[in-house]
């Protein structure tokens, strides 16, 4: 009888090391990770342990100096096109929001969509319908200095999942919001995770936000010091 071939984890880091200036700041040291399909993990530890390293490289924003990132059993050394491995795989959430000024929250939330490949429903009536799902339909033509914080990143978390990614990254999502902000933003984002089967990877320093994922990896000096339990 054939044995059935082995579950690969969504993501998956192998020795991943990172170095600055010259190889003299070393900012993560021998990264090994497994990522299952469909997790929620947060990251956490002091500022500096390679939190958000760790992060730009598994968002294809920054290469390793040595190891290997995989998804799906793809190694990301044949990414050949990084932005449109991006728009195809990954939605972003940064505590900062990152969103255009000069766009407004429907064009900023469109932004991505350009040159991702093309699902069967429009861009736009997806779009729109996320809005509505996250109550801001009544503000599609508002540009960003004209919506709250927690508006301005439920926008954001709506262009993180424009393309329906199977990947959310988000850097200290509820850093820059109120505790009533945080947790709508929170609970959001495990809405749609579990919805969609969506892997998110979250790195907070906040324990209370922590505490909402599945699994909790520390990092210190740039090594995973505790890969967590997964609950």
């Amino acid at each position: 009888m054939t044995e059935p071939a082995p579950i690969l984890p969504l993501l998956r880091a192998r020795a991943l090391k990172l170095h600055f200036d010259d190889g003299q700041t070393q900012a993560l040291d021998g990264v090994d990770l497994d990522i299952a399909e469909g997790e929620f993990v947060a990251i956490t530890g002091p500022s500096g342990c390679g939190k958000s390293s760790l992060l730009n490289l598994i968002g294809a924003l920054d290469k390793p100096t040595s190891g290997e990132l995989y998804l799906r059993g793809q190694p990301y050394a044949a990414i050949k096109d990084a932005s449109l491995f991006r728009r195809s795989n990954i939605g972003f959430v940064f505590q900062s929001f990152h969103l255009i000024p000069t766009l407004s929250a429907l064009d900023n939330i469109l932004a991505p969509t350009v040159g991702a490949p093309t699902p069967q429903e429009p861009a736009e009536t997806r779009a729109k319908a996320l809005m509505q799902r996250m109550g801001l339909g009544h503000r599609l033509q508002h540009f960003p200095a004209q919506l709250s914080g927690g508006e301005r990143q439920r926008v954001a978390l709506v262009r993180a999942l424009i393309n329906d990614p199977p990947l959310i990254l988000a850097d200290e999502p509820t850093g820059s919001l109120d505790t009533a902000n945080a947790a709508q933003v929170l609970d959001l984002l495990t809405e749609f995770q579990r919805e969609r089967g969506l892997t998110v990877i979250m790195v907070t320093h906040d324990p209370a936000v922590s505490a909402r994922a599945d699994r909790i990896i520390a990092m210190r000096d740039g090594k995973v010091v505790h890969p967590g339990e997964v609950s």
